[in-house]
């Protein structure tokens, strides 16, 4: 391929990832982990196909060209991990791996950086990795397959951390994750077969467009503070759920309220409320498989929605739930304790209820279990 051709596919690339970038800046106000560390793959992609364009004036003499060619060849190789690294830490925080995992891996590859591009600048000098002759051609040395090894062992780490993780993802999103590297290995391969042509960076800006769009169809339907399904889909889900019902077709749902939050946030402030939502969120998460539906219906309230054949798969499931808080409880370094009151029922088709009515069913339930708990914690204060 052409210097000319090599220039418009990387342009195009990055008008790609710029627009990504315009559109996110306008249509999201999204700042959690996650969304920081994506839009952070993106800029680096951008630098990385900037530095790719000017290491592409190799051979070609001059006093302009010469310093572009070096500058670009060297920034080829200092970033060469960070975008791998990043996707890593993106696949952490989709997963539900803790913090201090996450912390550990970010030194990790941290150091890996680091020795990169100690290894790079050694190599100036040394002519390890790559040199640059007095002809301005770019010659391999004799460790260059360490840069590209690297990068796939990350990718190839970070595919390991979904498929361990796949019951705490849907299946969509199972997919969107484990479908990033495909077209770089695509890019790869045309790369080895079509002399001068390099793919694999415009191989990468599609993966990351492919990850945008999912970002951006879950953030449509997703509760932004806990990450759960929001109301609008809840309600969405639970009307074609009863709609489409039979007699063979049983299904379970849980209202459930979060007890004493407006305590949590008086005493300890919004910040430990918010904390305390997000902790139940995941727990109720846990506690389902992933084709189960799990929502925040508002405030202090959670949805779950599942198939249940009888009456005791549905309590199996929310003594479950009532296991899980006293687990989390136990081994919890925060000051306030997670409680939850829940109303329940098993959907009849035979009654023919709609989504409100059955809806109105479970609140009532809610209710009549909250104020039980009231009661209770009443007379126990006598």
């Amino acid at each position: 391929m052409t210097l000319t051709g090599n220039i418009l596919l990387n342009a195009y690339s990055i008008a790609v990832l710029l627009y990504i970038l315009v559109y996110s800046g306008v249509n999201t106000g999204r700042k959690d982990r996650s969304y920081r560390l994506f839009m952070s793959a993106v800029y680096f992609m951008i630098a990385m196909l900037v530095s790719d364009i000017m290491g592409r004036f190799d051979g070609r003499p001059g006093t302009f060209y010469e310093p572009v060619n070096r500058i670009g060849n060297f920034l080829d190789f200092i970033l060469n991990p960070i975008v791998p690294s990043i996707w890593i830490l993106y696949v952490i925080s989709q997963t539900g791996y803790s913090r201090k995992w996450f912390n550990r891996v970010k030194i990790f590859l941290i150091g890996i950086f680091t020795a990169q591009a100690v290894m790079t600048v050694v190599s100036l000098w040394t002519g390890w990795y790559y040199r640059i002759g007095e002809d301005n051609i770019y010659h391999r040395g004799p460790l260059f397959f360490i840069p590209l090894l690297i990068p796939l062992l990350l990718i190839l780490a970070a595919e390991m951390l979904v498929i361990f993780r796949r019951w705490r993802i849907s299946n969509k999103q199972l997919f969107s994750l484990l479908f990033f590297p495909v077209l770089p290995l695509i890019a790869i391969l045309l790369s080895s077969l079509i002399y001068g042509v390099s793919l694999i960076m415009n191989g990468a800006t599609l993966s990351i467009l492919i990850v945008f769009f999912n970002i951006q169809t879950r953030s449509i339907n997703t509760d932004y503070l806990t990450g759960l399904y929001n109301r609008q889909k809840m309600e969405s889900a639970l009307r074609a759920r009863v709609n489409n019902s039979s007699s063979r077709d049983s299904f379970a749902a849980i209202l459930i309220d979060l007890d004493g939050f407006k305590c949590i946030n008086d005493t300890y402030g919004h910040l430990v409320g918010d904390r305390a939502l997000v902790e139940a969120a995941d727990l109720l998460r846990s506690c389902f498989r992933p084709g189960d539906f799990v929502a925040r219906y508002g405030g202090d309230e959670f949805f779950l929605l599942f198939d249940a054949a009888n009456d005791a798969v549905l309590r199996d499931a929310v003594t479950r739930i009532e296991k899980a808080a006293e687990v989390a409880n136990q081994n919890s370094q925060e000051p306030y304790r997670l409680s939850f009151s829940m109303g329940y029922a098993l959907y009849e088709y035979r009654y023919r209820l709609d989504a409100d009515a059955f809806l109105r069913q479970l609140d009532t339930m809610l209710y009549v279990k909250k104020r039980e708990k009231k009661e209770q914690r009443l007379e126990i204060e006598k």
